[in-house]
């Protein structure tokens, strides 16, 4: 058996369900595979990203039957086409996402440079600019997880942005630091890179030369010198 059918076979054996919630508020305006099922749909399997379906423009919310979402999820991931379109209300309310609650109500952004589909967006790359009518860029996508908000796509500059909370500048994952810490008079250092984007917190997950993964705390992890 190939690789894809048994990736397959092993999705279809999972007891996969449509979520039981009868609303679902999205971290963008693309509804993902896993906004709408179970944990047992996703085990082990890298298919949580994959698109099913958009928000129509300015629509803050659209009601979809379950079958119907169920059907979408069948023709995106063939292998989830035993999934249940489970119980609860017949209709799954699909709700965009909401303006950041500590964003400034009068204040707007504007992006003043080229964001990279995947690049999280910090104060830096954006200007304030006066709340308007402007149609607002869509492509975005809010990572509850690590609270960092990303392009989506490429955004342009000039690209308006509404209202929203920007943080500072942070270390995103991938970037490479340099881990120190004084253990009595010995000065130890190591070069990791950032497993998880940091824009708060006490500490992030980290993985050294020889694939050790551990937690170090962010005001030990200093700019790295190159090598």
């Amino acid at each position: 058996m190939g690789p894809l059918l048994l990736f397959l076979g092993q999705l279809s054996a999972a007891a996969c369900a449509l979520g039981a919630a009868d609303s679902v508020t999205l971290d963008s305006r693309d509804v993902r595979v896993g906004d709408v099922v179970t944990p047992d749909c996703l085990a082990g399997h890298n298919v949580a990203e994959l698109t099913i379906a958009s928000l129509p423009d300015h629509a803050e919310q659209i009601s979809v039957s379950r079958d119907g979402l169920a059907a979408l999820v069948r023709r995106r991931v063939p292998g989830l086409s035993n999934i249940d379109p489970g119980e609860g209300d017949e209709h799954i309310m699909l709700v965009a996402p909401q303006p950041s609650p500590n964003a400034d109500p009068t204040i707007c952004f504007l992006l003043t440079e080229t964001a990279s589909a995947g690049a999280a967006l910090t104060r830096e790359m954006a200007a304030p600019t006066p709340c308007g009518d402007a149609p607002i860029d869509q492509s975005m996508r809010y990572q509850r997880l690590h609270g960092v908000l990303r392009a989506a796509a490429d955004i342009p500059q000039g690209s308006y942005l509404g209202r929203l909370a920007l943080p500072e500048a942070y270390p995103d994952a991938g970037e490479e630091r340099q881990f120190t810490v004084a253990i009595g008079p010995v000065r130890v250092q190591r070069r990791v890179e950032l497993m998880q984007p940091a824009p708060a917190g006490a500490a992030a997950f980290v993985r050294d030369e020889t694939g050790e993964v551990f937690a170090a705390p962010l005001d030990l992890l200093l700019p790295s010198d190159p090598p």
